[in-house]
């Protein structure tokens, strides 16, 4: 928490206020902690509140004041906005946990459908460079074709790296939404809100990011990429074919 404090008299003290409510219960006695180590007529500070050390349970709310007195006769106050930070109850954390849960399982159903829409667009890549190789190699002069037989054209290379450069952006993002899945799935259990019926839609959502996430298909990545580097059309050739089984 940071804070600032000004007056044309001085300042004589700032006083950081705490204290905690129960939820649907009175406020309990307040703590306070002096923040200004001695008089000034303008003072900027920071002041840590740790709310463990507090002992706040689940459901209580910490409300936070810093309130300035100034250096006239007078005395005269003057407080800051008051701060209330509220901890979710037992009951609302297992709904934001649940909330978060369903998430994770509608964000793996998309990726994995992501996956297969790619995996439809890699297979009609491969199924086109067979075409077009097909129908140079029924062209008279193969001679004069040879070398655009074996070698690949610029604009198919940028296809290949960009077909494989989405293949790994979105094997990444099945990585980081598998170990989501896995630390929701033990939140669930640590505040009892992981039912029969979540815990198998985590689970299905695991296995598809798991089927659509293995070492063969980064394996396959790097080799169209090095095809792709080499203008090598016959290495992109078997690398697009290999990705899009």
């Amino acid at each position: 928490l940071s804070f600032l404090a000004t007056d044309d008299h001085g300042l004589a003290s700032v006083v950081l206020r705490v204290w905690r409510q129960p939820e649907g219960g009175a406020a309990m006695a307040e703590t306070t902690r002096p923040l200004l180590s001695q008089p000034t007529t303008q003072w900027t500070g920071d002041a840590v509140l740790s709310l463990p050390s507090l002992g706040v349970q689940a459901g209580e709310a910490v409300h936070i004041i810093a309130t300035a007195v100034d250096g006239s006769p007078w005395r005269q106050k003057g407080a800051s906005r008051e701060l209330v930070l509220r901890v979710p109850g037992m009951t609302e954390a297992r709904a934001n946990v649940r909330a978060a849960a369903d998430s994770a399982v509608q964000r793996a159903q998309a990726a994995a459908a992501a996956q297969k829409s790619l995996q439809q667009r890699t297979t009609e890549a491969a199924r086109a460079r067979q075409r077009t190789a097909a129908q140079r190699n029924a062209e008279k002069n193969v001679g004069a074709n040879k070398g655009s037989q074996n070698s690949m054209s610029f604009e198919s290379a940028q296809q290949a790296q960009q077909l494989a450069k989405e293949q790994r952006e979105l094997a990444e993002r099945m990585q980081n939404l598998r170990q989501s899945a896995e630390q929701l799935e033990k939140q669930l259990q640590q505040t009892g809100a992981l039912d029969s019926a979540l815990s198998q839609r985590l689970q299905e959502a695991q296995k598809l990011l798991q089927e659509a996430l293995t070492p063969e298909l980064a394996e396959k990545l790097r080799k169209l990429e090095e095809s792709a580097q080499r203008l090598s059309a016959e290495d992109a050739q078997k690398a697009l074919g290999d990705l899009s089984q």
